[in-house]
């Protein structure tokens, strides 16, 4: 236990050079007031990675981060405040506070929760030992499973005997029954203390922080049950971590793949997908997904490919939504897990898996469609009433739209009729018409900027927004915190939503419709906000189009463009975040 106060964190600063810490991950070159490097985490040719030794902060040009020695170690460590903290203090050689105020119980507990990892990391030392020396023909059973030896000194890999050697050298070593039966590695059995686990392969768990907090134990036999993990203990509740989170964290090159078993995990580490995880032994929880959220966005997910993975992709997906995190699913059929796939096919056939993994939205949908026989008229309606209920929930601007492309495909019903389902009566299928994009094509590459080229259907679906805001005056205080009038695409639609702020002109503002031939209808406000949306994201692409067409004018060579590239570099990420999280 220890209290944190600003004196000590500024010691700590002051005791370290930003210099040092980010030259060993960094190659710098300059001097004292400015330093250059390629920055840590984004790819780049040309360095607009910057240090200042002086000020003792770092900024990259390029994607923006930036900060002190602190902020650095927190974004390429993986950590939170507090760790990074400690693993500056310890470079420093400042010991960690104290703290007088802990109660008797609380540093009891405290001595109690490093003897459990005491304990835990004796038990993974003498586990992998034995594995090594090949008790029970151990090691032979691993190499059969196709790991290298680099794998297995990687994951820690051990095997637990049947013997009482490990329980007799912890009591050797001056730890009691109690603190063994703390540690969730033994049981009580009647007066005895028994090894919990025995004839296994033993996969230690690692905290964040890498220090052995529990295990997962593999029979090498036939026996029963085949998995056994550890029980929660005062180190280790499996609702909160992540088999393998350790060594992804330090990986994320790509965004994280989440598997359902050890050897899931282990076995696409090898073959170089080194951001993967497991739940473990329980299907994906809100902490675990609040824990991936700290790491990156984007998750795919990699469930066995039977009737249990399939629901537990489905339960993943809603919670990984819920944590504002976007969800793929990978399908490897016929093929069981990824393990079982990667042991019969090339990383390079993985890669294509992962090139057309599916949007979460559409392998809901299509698990829906399993239900239903589209050749018949009633089941083909009802499926797409139910398709468009999980449409309306989901949060994708350009998902939904792809997937009501798709539906439309395969039910042959008409892309009006679909989006009118989702979006309500003021749904125009020439929203959809992007740069040549007709009813029966693909989607194209994610990252392609469309916006919508009909002027005369797009200021339809201005004044439709507006003359229900003009008949609903009092909702425009909430309305300007989404839009402003620069989101709308012509100077009419923005006079007209800008008179607006003054609601004594709502009156005038209605002599401007008339002639428009826009007919007012009373619309939901759910129906309003898919219009807002529409809107937004229409003038976000707008936005990011005009800056990409500027871009393509700059000279790379000129250093005033050069800086012009940059800033315009850093509103296009700006600009596509905020369109991602609409």
């Amino acid at each position: 236990m220890s209290m944190i106060d600003d004196n000590f964190i500024e010691d700590v600063k002051a005791r370290i050079n930003i210099l040092d810490i980010i030259s060993s991950y960094v190659e710098l070159k300059g001097n004292a007031e400015s330093y250059k490097g390629l920055c840590p985490f984004h790819n780049e040719k040309s360095p607009s990675f910057m240090v200042n030794e002086k000020k003792q902060i770092f900024k990259c040009f390029g994607c923006g981060e930036g900060g002190d020695a602190i902020a650095f170690i927190m974004k390429k460590e993986n950590l939170d405040f507090m760790d990074a903290l400690k693993v500056l203090a310890e470079k420093a050689n400042i010991p960690w506070p104290e703290d007088k105020t802990i109660t008797l119980q609380q540093r009891q507990t405290a001595e109690l929760r490093e003897k459990l990892l005491q304990i835990h990391l004796i038990a993974a030392r003498y586990y992998f030992q034995m594995l090594w020396n090949n008790v029970d023909k151990s090691l032979d059973y691993i190499k059969r499973r196709n790991l290298s030896d680099k794998t297995i000194k990687k994951f820690g890999l051990g095997y637990a005997p049947r013997s009482t050697a490990l329980r007799e050298y912890l009591l050797s070593k001056g730890y009691i029954e109690k603190e063994l039966i703390e540690s969730g590695l033994f049981v009580s059995r009647g007066t005895q203390i028994k090894d919990r686990f025995f004839g296994r392969i033993m996969f230690p768990i690692f905290d964040i922080r890498g220090r052995v907090i529990a295990f997962g134990g593999r029979v090498i036999d036939s026996s029963l049950p085949k998995y056994l993990n550890s029980s929660d203990t005062l180190i280790f509740h499996k609702k909160d971590h992540l088999y393998g989170l350790n060594i992804a964290k330090n990986n994320l090159t790509r965004d994280i793949f989440l598997v359902e078993g050890y050897m899931d995990v282990i076995a696409m580490h090898q073959y170089g997908f080194s951001s993967a995880v497991a739940s473990l032994g329980t299907s994906l929880t809100e902490q675990q997904a609040q824990s991936i959220k700290k790491y990156c966005n984007n998750v795919y997910l990699a469930y066995d490919n039977d009737e249990a993975g399939i629901k537990a992709t489905l339960r993943g997906i809603d919670i990984l939504k819920n944590n504002e995190l976007s969800a793929f699913v990978l399908d490897f059929s016929p093929w069981n897990d990824p393990d079982e796939y990667l042991s019969n096919n090339s990383t390079e056939e993985f890669e294509t898996i992962i090139s057309n993994s599916k949007s979460s939205l559409q392998f809901q949908i299509e698990q829906i469609q399993k239900k239903y026989s589209l050749d018949m008229e009633k089941d083909k309606v009802t499926f797409i009433k139910e398709a468009s209920f999980v449409l309306k929930k989901h949060s994708s601007p350009v998902e939904i739209e792809t997937e009501i492309i798709r539906l439309s495909d395969i039910t042959g019903l008409s892309i009006k009729s679909i989006g009118s389902e989702v979006y309500g009566k003021y749904f125009s299928p020439k929203q959809f018409e992007t740069q040549g994009m007709k009813k029966s094509s693909k989607f194209t590459e994610k990252n392609d900027i469309k916006i919508h080229k009909d002027e005369e259907a797009w200021l339809i679906t201005e004044f439709s927004f507006l003359s229900y805001l003009v008949n609903h005056i009092s909702e425009y205080d909430v309305i300007k915190n989404m839009l402003s009038k620069d989101d709308f695409s012509n100077e009419e639609s923005r006079e007209i939503f800008d008179m607006l702020s003054d609601k004594n002109l709502s009156d005038v503002v209605k002599e401007k419709f008339k002639g428009k031939n826009i007919k007012y209808e009373v619309i939901s406000s759910e129906q309003i906000y898919n219009l807002m949306l529409i809107i937004k994201k229409n003038s976000l692409k707008m936005k990011i189009n005009h800056l990409l067409q500027e871009q393509k004018k700059l000279d790379s060579s000129n250093e005033k463009d050069q800086r012009r590239l940059i800033e315009i570099g850093m509103s296009v990420m700006e600009f596509t975040k905020e369109l991602d999280n609409l």
